[in-house]
């Protein structure tokens, strides 16, 4: 039964975005009610374990302790999260595909109220999202492969190895992914945000339609304006204006 009042805890290291969320939240979210905020992380452990906030708003980069390893603490409470971060390339991009719900700073009214709803109706299914997302982290930062990616789909998540993707295929705004050993999956994102996401992880635009991992390509024909073969047996085109691309950085 959906409660009439959701008790919420902010923590970040400034003070004014404290205030400003505050405030958003008074005018934009009336059902959540503030219980208390700190500009201090080892202060929002201990904030957190006492009030028991059904919401907690937190700030990525803070000092003494970041806020993974603040959540690493209080990992055995019940709560909803929403991360709050100024713009970070490698953090905004390893969100996009570990599932979990942020704001961008400075926080707009109704992207606030949208990711209020959403955690709540989410509920507490964060935890292995966070370990994705610091992987992904770590991997944009040192230009490393990624090892998973969460993609959501109507019945919920699927926490992807990006090793077992053999390709991508658009399909308007949706992007459906072709797996080894599972039926393909669609999702809500166009194929233009995963290129984005899996560019570091061995894979190739093809084509405007068609994204692969090159390591799952076991044949490139050049007849009939070329196209490759794909572990699954797929014959995926690529584009004139693509070919060349492709020779100089998947074959030579």
């Amino acid at each position: 039964m959906r409660k009439e009042t959701y008790k919420a805890v902010i923590i970040d290291d400034e003070q004014n975005a404290i205030d400003v969320l505050r405030l958003l939240l008074i005018e934009n979210c009336p059902e959540v009610q503030i219980c208390g905020s700190t500009i201090s992380s080892e202060t929002g452990i201990e904030l957190i374990r006492k009030e028991l906030p059904d919401i907690v708003f937190l700030d990525i980069e803070m000092p003494k302790l970041n806020g993974f390893q603040l959540l690493e603490q209080v990992s055995d409470l019940y709560f909803c999260l929403i991360f709050t971060t100024a713009y970070d390339q490698y953090a905004l991009k390893a969100f996009k595909f570990s599932a979990l719900d942020y704001l961008l700073k400075p926080i707009i009214s109704d992207e606030l109220k949208a990711a209020v709803v959403k955690v709540l109706q989410g509920g507490r299914k964060y935890q292995e999202k966070v370990d994705v997302m610091q992987q992904g982290m770590k991997s944009y930062k040192s230009c490393e492969a990624l090892e998973r990616i969460i993609l959501p789909h109507a019945r919920g998540y699927l926490f992807q190895r990006v090793d077992e993707i053999i390709y991508c295929e658009a399909y308007n705004t949706y992007t459906k992914f072709f797996l080894e050993a599972k039926p393909p999956i669609m999702i809500s994102k166009p194929l233009a945000e995963i290129d984005d996401i899996l560019n570091l992880s061995g894979f190739f635009r093809t084509h405007r339609q068609f994204l692969v991992n090159t390591k799952k390509i076991i044949e490139f024909v050049r007849t009939e304006g070329g196209f490759v073969v794909m572990s699954n047996g797929a014959q995926i085109p690529i584009s004139r204006n693509k070919r060349q691309e492709f020779i100089d950085e998947c074959i030579r």
